[in-house]
Formats: C-alpha cells, sequence, structure tokens
C-alpha cells in the first residue's frame, strides 16, 4: 500500500469534521499531487489549493497536469 493511499481515509475525515467555510490550502511539494487532489475534491468550490513544486520529473509533471484537468480549484507554479 503506498503512503498516501494509508493517510488519505484519515485526511478525509479531518477535512470533512473541521473545514466548513471557505478555504485556501498551500501546498509545499506536490510532486504528483495527491493531497492536493484529495482537499480540491473534498472542499469542492468553496476554496483553492495552491501547488507548488519544482517538478524536476516531467513524466510527473505531466501526470499531474493531467489529473488536474478536472479540477477547477487547484492552481500551481
Amino acid at each position: 500500500m503506498k503512503r498516501h493511499d494509508q493517510r488519505h481515509p484519515y485526511m478525509r475525515n479531518v477535512i470533512r469534521e473541521h473545514i466548513k467555510d471557505d478555504y485556501n490550502v498551500l501546498e509545499i511539494g506536490t510532486e504528483r499531487g495527491n493531497s492536493a487532489f484529495l482537499w480540491a475534491q473534498e472542499c469542492g468550490n468553496r476554496g483553492k489549493v495552491l501547488c507548488v513544486d519544482i517538478w524536476e520529473n516531467e513524466s510527473i509533471y505531466n501526470e499531474f497536469l493531467e489529473k488536474k484537468k478536472g479540477f477547477d480549484n487547484i492552481y500551481f507554479i
């Protein structure tokens, strides 16, 4: 089991229980964006996720871009 698969159920519950209002998330070290996509999915249009990474690996960056197509509330630099 991958590390993010182990923590996502916990993160999902915390987000659902504690994030009630609009929000902004800054994720530093996004890589594939698994956590960022979880935040964006759970909070919908109530906020924004800003992803920061240097994406040295082009295939990982392209994977992130492909997954991002389904999310209007994720931004990246």
